[in-house]
């Protein structure tokens, strides 16, 4: 979730100064501008919406590496904006470990996944990390150009935002073995159908409720030091929000809908669970938001990057969600739905 702070020490990486200058403009520009910019934050928003719905329909219904495409890529491009972001602050990343964490990483955890299943695929990835960082460490220790801040930096963002993107790869490991009948390959079994459908329709509802509520309502302030504009009315428009991708969810279960199916636990009304679940990853958005938002801050940054137009970056949309794969994974994985 873009954080919308005004500082007058914060920037969007990447943007242009802006001029200060007086302007010749007629009276009606600012409504222009405000107009310009709907109109951009409206076709940015469905470039992001086009760039989730292709890889997940087309893992539900043609081969599943579609999905995992689009979770290296968003890896790969978080890992570039905060790599940025943090050496604003502290000592640069030594990026090519970084990069080199997220290939191996994922490389181990397909390999681990399709041969042995269950949750293996993140240990390895988890197991990759530790190997890397002591390489990254070693390297840092023989190149005086390096010293000890750099290789924690470097930890730092190979855990967080990239690492921990790795659950959002296992919720479409639940219950393999399902086959396209197109192409015959491997698709997503229900539950996993289920939990990704959870991710990306909840963390919008949320991000999307939490803005309109916040900005029409407004009210008290969440937690000012870290994001001044953001309000406990705007917090509890998001929680709604989530709940009620959880009840669509629900209801797409029930219908059969994209191959989604009811979860296969008796002693708890799905309805229960899926309002759980909605609430839950709403819940975890905000606060992976909140987390975001403070590093932001920590570097007197807006935003961490300008190339979606209106929204900021890639690691701005994707904040919150990074934070509720874990919380969706740890649900389901209890529930048994992991074999």
């Amino acid at each position: 979730m873009a954080d919308n702070n005004d500082n007058s020490e914060q920037k969007n990486i990447g943007q242009s100064p802006i001029d200060n200058g007086e302007s010749n403009a007629p009276e009606n520009a600012p409504e222009k501008k405000k107009r310009s910019n709907f109109h951009i934050r409206t076709l940015t928003a469905i470039f992001i919406a086009v760039l989730y719905v292709a890889p997940i329909l087309l893992g539900i219904y043609i081969f599943d590496i579609f999905y995992d495409a689009l979770i290296v890529f968003l890896m790969i491009v978080a890992a570039y904006e905060f790599s940025r972001a943090i050496s604003l602050k502290f000592p640069k990343t030594v990026n090519i470990f970084v990069y080199a964490n997220i290939v191996l990483g994922y490389t181990a955890f397909k390999l681990v996944s399709e041969f042995l299943r269950g949750q293996g695929g993140i240990t390895a990835f988890f197991g990759v990390l530790a190997v890397t960082f002591i390489a990254c460490i070693v390297f840092t220790m023989c190149n005086k150009k390096y010293e000890v801040g750099n290789a924690i930096s470097t930890l730092f963002v190979m855990i967080y935002p990239t690492t921990i993107m790795v659950y959002s790869l296992g919720l479409a490991y639940f219950m393999p073995g399902a086959k396209s009948d197109i192409t015959g390959l491997s698709v997503f079994g229900a539950q996993s159908i289920n939990a990704i459908l959870l991710l990306f329709i909840c963390t919008t509802l949320t991000d999307t409720m939490a803005y309109f509520v916040g900005s029409t309502v407004k009210g008290p302030k969440l937690c000012p030091k870290i994001s001044p504009k953001k309000t406990i009315s705007g917090a509890i428009g998001g929680l709604v929000g989530g709940t009620f991708g959880g009840v669509i969810v629900y209801l797409l279960a029930q219908n059969d809908v994209f191959g989604c199916a009811p979860i296969m636990n008796a002693t708890v009304p799905n309805v229960l669970h899926f309002l759980v679940l909605g609430l839950g990853t709403s819940l975890f958005c905000q606060i992976g938001d909140l987390i975001s938002s403070y590093v932001k801050r920590a570097c007197k940054i807006k935003d961490f990057g300008n190339f979606l137009k209106g929204h900021g970056g890639f690691m701005d949309r994707i904040d919150g969600l990074i934070i509720s794969a874990v919380f969706l994974y740890i649900y389901f994985t209890i529930l048994g739905v992991v074999l």
